[in-house]
Formats: C-alpha cells, structure tokens, sequence
C-alpha cells in the first residue's frame, strides 16, 4: 500500500499523515520542507528540485506527505505567476503531462491518491502560522495569488480526476478526522 497525499501548501498534507503514522502505523515518508527563496531558485527549478525530492521518497514508506500532482499544479500555474515564462507554456503542459504518466504508473502499482484541499483564508492563516520556512511556497503572501491558484487547483483537479481516490476539505476537520477518511478508502481494497 502507498498513500500519496497531495494539495496545495498549508491544506495539512503533514499533520494528515502523522496522523496516519500516530493513529493508524502506517509509517509515513516526511520530504523535508521545500522551501522557495526568490533569490536561490527559479520558480521551474523549484518545481523540478520538489518533484526530485518527491520521486526520491516515494517508496521509502507506505504514505507520503507530498505527490506528484501537487507539483503538476504548481507547474501549470507557473505560467499565471512568472510573466517572463508564459511564452513557453507548452513546455510546461509537457512537463505536465509526463509527471500525471509517472503518477498513473504508480496508480497501476497500487498506489493511493487522495488531494487536500482548504478555503484560501484557512490556508493563509496556517500558512501565517507555519515556523518551518516563511515563505513556504510561491503563493503564499498574497491572497490575490492565491485565490487565483486556488482557480487553478480547481481546473486541474477536473483534469485528474480519474487519479484521485479522494478529495477532503480540510478546512473544518482535524488531522485525526482527515486520516480516517483516507483509511476508508483504503481499505475498500
């Protein structure tokens, strides 16, 4: 069994599946934080480093707190969010498109996709919140940005929706709560 737990920064992919490690003994693989620093990284080499780190911890544990798509998402908004790179769109439709082809090879081997996702305000609040590594992702400090992503996410989850085991609102659960939802869907299996 493999969970992959997908959403956009501050939905509690984490804090879900500690819960899935304290509550169930599913032994989750944590990527360390991946944090974007303007000056450090261009946004597509951010995205391509996430996606690395991701493929690297993938099989080490039964879930992990992070997904391939999740890194799709943010590729496809690279466009909206860098002016300077939305002529080669194409380019990151393709990158697109092999990372959701690497996601159905996993799917095929079984693996487990559930997407979270949280109204923006909540997000925003969690995101304030966070000690890890401010700013935690591209869109973090603007809720203009965000709602725009959060547009995106939408779209795209419509794209992938044949991949997904399960899509939960975070907004008003705890993290206990989330993780027994996604252990219903696992064991249907």
């Amino acid at each position: 069994m493999r969970i992959l737990i997908g959403g956009l920064n501050g939905t509690g992919k984490s804090s879900v599946c500690k819960a899935l490690e304290s509550k169930y003994g599913i032994k989750c693989a944590h990527v360390p934080p991946l944090c974007y620093v303007k000056d450090v990284f261009t946004p597509l080499s951010f995205e391509i480093y996430s996606l690395q780190r991701i493929s690297s911890y993938v099989y080490l544990g039964e879930a992990i707190d992070e997904s391939p798509l999740t890194i799709a998402l943010y590729l496809k908004a690279l466009p909206f969010y860098a002016s300077e790179i939305s002529t080669h769109e194409h380019l990151y439709d393709e990158m697109v498109s092999g990372i959701i082809q690497f996601s159905k090879e996993l799917r095929r081997e079984g693996a487990k996709f559930v997407w979270l996702t949280a109204p923006i305000h909540v997000i925003l609040s969690r995101l304030r919140k966070s000690e890890e590594c401010p700013p935690r992702g591209l869109w973090n400090s603007d809720p203009i940005e965000l709602g725009a992503l959060s547009s995106i996410e939408r779209n795209f989850l419509e794209v992938i929706d044949d991949l997904i085991d399960l899509v939960i609102d975070t907004g008003k659960r705890t993290p206990e709560e989330v993780a027994d939802e996604v252990m219903k869907v696992v064991d249907k299996d």
